[in-house]
């Protein structure tokens, strides 16, 4: 609901300039917007940065051909390469 307030945790998928909120007002601080309707959907300060996971996924051949033929045919879905 509108004003609710929640401990979550994000996932970028970018690197992105960031600091927890106590040490920087500016880089520990957020909006997301929704890049549909340019819409404010949340707000937040970051209370925690939590260290890189790589993913240790491996991905089978048919997986990888299929994102490559979404990739080449879908391009507005902005898929990431495998």
């Amino acid at each position: 609901e509108l004003n609710d307030i929640a401990y979550c945790t994000l996932k970028m998928d970018k690197i992105l300039a960031l600091q927890n909120y106590e040490k920087n007002k500016n880089l520990g601080s957020f909006i997301l917007i929704d890049k549909y309707s340019n819409e404010t959907v949340a707000a937040g300060i970051l209370e925690e940065i939590l260290e890189d996971e790589k993913s240790s996924r491996i991905y089978t051949q048919t997986e990888k051909e299929l994102n490559s033929f979404i990739r080449k045919h879908y391009p507005e879905w902005e898929c990431k390469k495998i």
